[in-house]
């Protein structure tokens, strides 16, 4: 690993572990849709992507906190937060490119 992307890494990791600023909302909106999802499936045993309702909300606030990446980041890093949503998405049993 380079220089530069040494420096992105610990930047974004210093985010995460401790957030500040536009990364404390952003990333406390990721972990609640992460842990509604947790929920909904522990509560009726399928992936919330398989409810036809709670799963379209659910993919809807998933693709807003996706167009966030366009915003104010700080220290994170956006390709990073990509793969987590799409990672989120495809948990949830839906489309990691967050279609239907």
């Amino acid at each position: 690993m380079g220089k530069a992307q040494q420096r992105y890494w610990l930047n974004h990791s210093s985010a995460v572990s401790n957030p500040t600023k536009f990364e404390s909302p952003l990333l406390a909106i990721l972990r609640g849709l992460a842990d509604y999802a947790d929920i909904h499936e522990t509560q009726y045993g399928d992936p919330i992507g398989k409810d036809y309702y709670t799963g379209e909300q659910w993919l809807d606030a998933l693709r807003g906190v996706k167009g966030f990446l366009n915003c104010e980041l700080n220290r994170l890093d956006g390709g990073t937060l990509d793969g987590a949503i799409r990672e989120l998405a495809t948990v949830a049993g839906l489309d990691p490119d967050l279609n239907k």
